[in-house]
């Protein structure tokens, strides 16, 4: 199992998810297509709580500094209609992200460690904590692409409000 490359990959997705959140002002952030649809300021923090769930809770044998509190967990957890939620309650763009930074520092920490054999990970199932990241990948691949859905759809809704024929501004 080649641990460097799952570091490298998880490294590129992390920042590709971040890198792509400079696109989105205040309220592109909260944009939702319908009332049922999440907003970027829930499935971001939610990304971590999967991760938190469905990653580090699930690899035995070594501690993981917290890096979400149980609050937020509750909040963002895959089980909760976050289309509910209020703006208020959701998290601002720059608390998110650091959320995110975050948990990746905790990540790569361990990362770290199963590709140097620290003593930290030597008991470890190496393929539990392979396959968890892998999973989270799918998981967090599928909500950039989310991201990148809900801001086209913002922004081809804002160009209709200017000129209904061509959906720009000025044409």
């Amino acid at each position: 199992m080649d641990f460097e490359l799952l570091k490298v990959t998880y490294l590129k997705l992390r920042k590709s998810v971040i890198r792509y959140l400079d696109g989105f002002d205040e309220e592109s952030y909260h944009y939702q297509p319908t009332e049922k649809s999440n907003s970027t300021a829930w499935i971001i923090p939610h990304i971590v709580a999967f991760e938190k769930l469905m990653v580090t809770d699930k690899i035995a044998g070594y501690v993981f500094p917290e890096f979400i509190s149980q609050e937020n967990i509750e909040i963002y957890k895959p089980t909760v209609d976050g289309f509910k939620l209020s703006k208020e309650e959701l998290l601002t763009k720059e608390e998110a992200i650091k959320l995110l930074e975050n948990a990746q520092k905790v990540s790569i920490e361990f990362l770290d460690n199963m590709i140097n054999q620290s003593d930290k990970v030597k008991d470890v199932d190496k393929a539990t904590a392979f396959d968890r990241f892998l999973f989270n990948f799918s998981h967090e691949t599928e909500h950039l692409g989310q991201l990148k859905y809900l801001l086209g759809t913002f922004k081809r809704t804002r160009w209709k409000l200017f000129d209904g024929k061509r959906g720009r501004e000025g044409r």
